[in-house]
Parts: C-alpha cells; sequence; structure tokens
C-alpha cells in the first residue's frame, strides 16, 4: 500500500521525502521500492556525502568529485532530468552550518529536490525539518526516539506506533 499512497502524494503534488538513519543505499533501494526515489539510473543517481576529513564530496558511478559550484551545477542538471539525489544526514548539518557559494546553489537548487536524507543522526533531522519547513509545510512521520525532535520542528507530525495490533485505533491518531 505505500507506493499507492506515495504515488496519490506525488499526483496532489505532495513531496515524500525520506529522512532516515539507514545506510544510504539500503535507503535508496527502500525509497525506490515505495515510490519515493526514481528508478535507479546509477548514472543519475549522485549522493552528497560527508568525508572523513570533513568536507563535502559527490559520489556518483562509483567516482568521487569534490564539492564545488561547477559540479554541483551538473548534479542539478541530472536531478533535473529525472536523477535522484541521496544526501547523508552529516551532510545535510555540514551543508546549513556552512555558507561558501557552492553551498548556498546546492541549498537553494538541489536540496530540496532531494529523494533521500540517510544516516541521518536526531540532530540532522532536526536541522533538515527546520530548513525544509521554512519553505514549505512539514508532516514528519517518525517511528522512534531519535525522530522526537524533528517531529517538534515539524508543522504537524505523526507517530508510528509498533507493538499494536492491527485492530488498534491508537495506530490511525496523530500524536
Amino acid at each position: 500500500s505505500t507506493p499507492r499512497i506515495v504515488q496519490e502524494l506525488k499526483i496532489a503534488n505532495i513531496d515524500v521525502i525520506m529522512l532516515t538513519g539507514d545506510e544510504p543505499y539500503a535507503s535508496l533501494a527502500c525509497a525506490i521500492k515505495a515510490g519515493i526515489a526514481n528508478n535507479h539510473t546509477p548514472s543519475k543517481t549522485h549522493f552528497l556525502k560527508r568525508t572523513s576529513s570533513g568536507s563535502l564530496a559527490w559520489e556518483s558511478n562509483e567516482q568521487v568529485n569534490s564539492f564545488s559550484l561547477k559540479v554541483a551545477k551538473l548534479v542539478e542538471q541530472d536531478i533535473c532530468d529525472g536523477g535522484t539525489l541521496i544526501v547523508s544526514g552529516d551532510a545535510v548539518s555540514t551543508l546549513l552550518e556552512s555558507g561558501g557559494e557552492a553551498s548556498r546553489y546546492v541549498e537553494d537548487h538541489i536540496l530540496p529536490h532531494v529523494s533521500v536524507v540517510a544516516s541521518a543522526s536526531p540532530k540532522d533531522k532536526y536541522m533538515f525539518v527546520n530548513w525544509l519547513k521554512q519553505k514549505k509545510h512539514v508532516l514528519m512521520c517518525g517511528d522512534g526516539v531519535n525522530d522526537i525532535a524533528a517531529m517538534t520542528k515539524a508543522d504537524t507530525s505523526a507517530a508510528m506506533l509498533s507493538g499494536f495490533g492491527s485492530n488498534s485505533e491508537s495506530g490511525s491518531k496523530d500524536f
């Protein structure tokens, strides 16, 4: 039922973004299956990540490119042509905390098209939802304590509780 619901949301012009603590490529596979991300086209899938040295880098086709305005514009073109953008949570935090020309360009032109924010800590989720809320109305669905801070920042939140049977009413209410 998830792909059908995601499709209905997209038809209604509602953006759906997966914000998760899970590993990026496993998250992408789930996002594709759910209909959140475009079908996996390796040449048009871009991953913005933070390197071990703390700098930002683009990964695509198993190649890593430096974070620059020139590369960002090429990535934007691929994303606009149906590509998929994955961003690591720590890259989101680094991007939003920095202020360079390339960072501002990505924040304004590319980040709004993200399909998956993966490997996100509670702080990363909070920062992303706070940034997104400045752009549009945000509904945050969370399934754990790691989502609480971001859920409090969203305009509307829904807690997806586990451990309840299908007959429980609690799974259908906003908390």
